[in-house]
């Protein structure tokens, strides 16, 4: 049994915990975004994200909408969002999801297209390429 360290792994986590430290003390509030570099056969993506269990400024439909759409890839319509809440017994209104979908999208945690392919998608998830 080996007992060397993963220094890869290591590099990585503490570049993590240094690049939150740096965003918290930037003041700003959490959102989505990610940046890239790549060098000497490395890449290295940076995918940041707002987290939605840190912001008591949410409803808790708003809270259930982002665990709907983080569990799901591609692009979902409010009917589609507000189907798959009452599968899970998560019941809110068809208003109060609408106005959750929007604010969420106003607060820049979600995109949103009118045209195909339609709907509401996690902002820190798709489209994650191209990066920056």
């Amino acid at each position: 049994m080996s007992d060397s360290i993963d220094r890869v792994r290591s590099v990585a986590t503490s570049a993590a915990h240094a690049a939150l430290a740096d965003l918290v003390r930037t003041g700003e509030a959490p959102r989505p975004t990610n940046a890239s570099a790549s060098g000497e056969g490395w890449r290295v993506t940076v995918l940041v994200s707002a987290d939605a269990g840190d912001r008591p400024d949410l409803t808790a439909c708003e809270r259930d909408v982002l665990s709907i759409l983080a569990g799901h890839q591609g692009r979902m319509s409010s009917s589609k969002v507000l189907s798959e809440l009452e599968q899970r017994s998560l019941f809110h209104g068809e208003s109060t999801v609408k106005r959750a979908l929007a604010r969420l999208h106003k607060l820049k945690l979600l995109g949103n297209s009118r045209k195909a392919p339609r709907g509401y998608w996690l902002l820190a998830v798709l489209p994650l390429f191209p990066l920056l």
